[in-house]
């Protein structure tokens, strides 16, 4: 039995996976400037764009991560494709379903989440579009959480073949964002109670070296 939770349609949403974006296993740099605008806007360290395979996820966009994939079961990003849900975890230690979760009490030893699915034309759900930190936060306003949104959405689109604009002009590389710390937020900010954040909506159809967050356990595949 697996370590981490499989969707009820996981034959049907590993094919669609595979057959409309695949993993885009060495990266695009669209989808890396997607997860630095996740940055950004949240003020976290690490925003990522996960795509979860078989026993694995691949990091297709990455800013403040050093690694481009994990096993399966190391990151949250595997609960956000249970459901249609944002996922908010203010503090994993104060999180019963959490608190001895593999990327908690290992390297990068997370302690904040904010994850939003990526979800196809066909409705399945591929990946997460998140942000992580490594020190408790305050839950993100609902402004930012539709900012994630609509940025899962160009996640989306871009895994499809379509070409979105840029997130944010002024940005002009993936790890770069102005007048943030890498490995921690500037202002941490208290930890307030973990909740799942409001439902989106089902489409139409059916850094430096040394600031790294350290080497995390990746799949054998």
């Amino acid at each position: 039995m697996p370590s981490f939770p499989v969707p009820s349609n996981e034959a049907a949403r590993q094919a669609a996976l595979d057959q409309t974006c695949g993993l885009v296993e060495g990266g695009d740099p669209r989808l890396d400037a997607l997860a630095a605008e996740v940055r950004r806007v949240t003020g976290c360290p690490t925003g990522l764009v996960s795509l979860v395979d078989t026993d694995r996820q691949v990091f297709s966009g990455r800013s403040g991560f050093p690694q481009r994939q994990t096993a399966r079961d190391y990151l949250i990003c595997a609960h956000v494709i249970l459901s249609d849900r944002d996922l908010v975890i203010p503090d994993t230690h104060e999180t019963p379903r959490f608190r001895t979760h593999p990327v908690v009490v290992n390297p990068p030893h997370v302690r904040f989440y904010a994850g939003t699915p990526i979800v196809l034309r066909s409705g399945f759900r591929v990946g997460s579009l998140c942000a992580l930190d490594y020190a408790p936060r305050d839950a993100p306003s609902p402004a930012v959480m539709d900012r994630m949104r609509a940025l899962a959405r160009q996640a989306a689109e871009i895994l499809e073949g379509g070409d979105p604009p840029p997130p944010a002009a002024h940005l002009d590389g993936a790890d770069e964002v102005p007048g943030e710390r890498t490995g921690a937020c500037a202002v941490p900010s208290r930890a307030v109670t973990p909740r799942e954040v409001t439902p989106r909506r089902q489409p139409d159809a059916p850094g430096p070296a040394d600031a790294s967050p350290g080497r995390i356990p990746t799949s054998s595949r």
